[in-house]
């Protein structure tokens, strides 16, 4: 009785082959806190959000955090299964498939609590605008005629801000608010602000390896999964957790 018994769940999961049953799958990023940190609850938000898609699909997902350029060499040479918080580019489509975005990097203007400020990017106009040096969005903004101050660090920047040497330093919503929160005295979340004008956004993927095993099938299950996870509401609750 147990032989045929046995044999028919063997039948049945190969008929309907719904989970992953446990296959490792190695994503490297690199550290982006509060997207992804080793220093962070859950490895930061970002990270919380992909660990929990990929255990409710079957997978058993093991993340590596490495310097960017060293990620994504590993996943394009298959080294990697996955190379998470990836933007789309023509190149990179060569080598690997992306899954729907998991999260968008937005860049936003801070202020301090007190600006008075419109809600586009021509207000900013005629004012000291800071941003990291070398960084693509101080580019967008000088292309429209905003006069930009490069900062070496974005604690220089908010320093400049709070004193009133800037009157904004741009940087992504999420770690700018992170590092006012978490890594700076509390005068500067008391009075530092992020204001609504978008300079700049780009969706964030898990691109995964065109030499991973069964990429496509990773791809759809992530897919699934993710969209099921913003459904019920668990993703805004992840969100929530890490006070965002």
């Amino acid at each position: 009785m147990i032989r045929p018994i046995l044999l028919a769940l063997v039948l049945l999961s190969v008929i309907n082959p719904t989970r992953a049953d446990g296959r490792p799958v190695h994503v490297v990023t690199l550290e982006f806190p509060p997207y992804v940190s080793e220093n962070l609850p859950q490895k930061g938000w970002a990270w919380e959000v992909c660990a929990t898609i990929l255990k409710e699909a079957g997978y058993e997902p093991h993340l590596q955090i490495l310097p960017w350029a060293r990620a994504l060499a590993l996943t394009r040479d298959g080294k990697a299964d996955a190379l998470y918080l990836a933007n789309i580019n023509e190149e990179r489509r060569q080598w690997a498939v992306f899954t729907d975005p998991v999260g968008e990097e937005v860049s936003v203007p801070f202020g301090r609590i007190d600006l008075k400020a419109g809600q586009d990017l021509l207000t900013l106009r005629g004012t000291r605008v800071g941003g990291l040096r070398g960084a693509h969005v101080l580019k967008i903004l000088s292309g429209q005629g905003v006069e930009i101050y490069p900062v070496i660090t974005l604690e220089q920047g908010f320093r400049m801000v709070l004193v009133g040497r800037l009157d904004m330093l741009v940087t992504d919503r999420y770690v700018g608010m992170h590092l006012l929160q978490t890594g700076m005295p509390p005068q500067y979340h008391q009075n530092i602000v992020p204001l609504d004008i978008a300079i700049d956004s780009n969706q964030l993927h898990l691109a995964i390896s065109r030499k991973a095993p069964d990429h496509d099938r990773l791809q759809e299950d992530f897919n699934m999964g993710l969209a099921e996870l913003r459904a019920s509401g668990r993703y805004q609750a992840i969100l929530g957790h890490h006070g965002f």
